[in-house]
């Protein structure tokens, strides 16, 4: 919630809560950081693509 909420209340809110969501589990799992922050890069990758792709 607070990875969602650190991004704004806007159109990315949703997203931006389940990645976190995500990302904190992935840590909980592998109790490094790491994989969750390469979660996040990942998603933004994935949105740059798109963004690129529509224009």
């Amino acid at each position: 919630m607070i990875f969602a909420l650190a991004h704004g209340i806007n159109p990315a809110f949703v997203t931006a809560l389940v990645v976190g969501l995500i990302a904190a589990e992935v840590r909980r799992r592998s109790d490094s950081i790491w994989p969750g922050v390469l979660v996040h890069v990942v998603n933004n990758l994935v949105g740059q693509l798109i963004a690129l792709a529509v224009l």
